[in-house]
């Protein structure tokens, strides 16, 4: 392991310790818990697995997309490091392999900004295909 990434590594670990350390001291941790409970009520369905972006008018309404995965386990994470209520932890593990079904490029590795069922995504997997080493793209509708 070289200079930087011994660097870098340690950094990212005290970076990660702090914030859990806030978390855990933080008088309001009940908050966070019940805004990823009402996530879990209002924008994931549980049948299939599927985060929605957004909740208007009493329902969900558009598809999540790679990012609202990414951060929602990183919280999830985070809720359960502060709380070590295991419920956040499996929840974050079943989101990770939603996440993987859909943006995950089994073929040529990564993720895909938008699931395997948006139609824009198809022209961006034939482009990623005939050109090696394009990064994942998002076509305009």
């Amino acid at each position: 392991m070289s200079e930087v990434s011994r660097k870098t590594s340690k950094g990212l670990g005290r970076q990660s310790r702090s914030r859990i350390k806030m978390i855990r001291s933080w008088p309001f941790l009940p908050v966070p818990a019940a805004t990823a409970k009402f996530i879990e009520m209002h924008l994931y369905d549980s049948k299939t697995g599927k985060l929605w972006r957004s909740y208007r008018a009493g329902g969900p309404s558009v598809g999540g997309f790679l990012d609202d995965y990414t951060d929602l386990i990183s919280g999830l994470l985070d809720l359960y490091q502060a709380g070590f209520d295991v419920h956040w932890l499996k929840w974050a593990v079943s989101l990770q392999e939603k996440q993987d079904q859909l943006f995950g490029d089994a073929k040529e590795g990564g993720y895909f900004d938008a699931g395997s069922s948006d139609p824009s995504l198809l022209a961006a997997r034939a482009i990623r295909t005939t050109v090696p080493n394009l990064p994942p793209i998002r076509l305009p509708p």
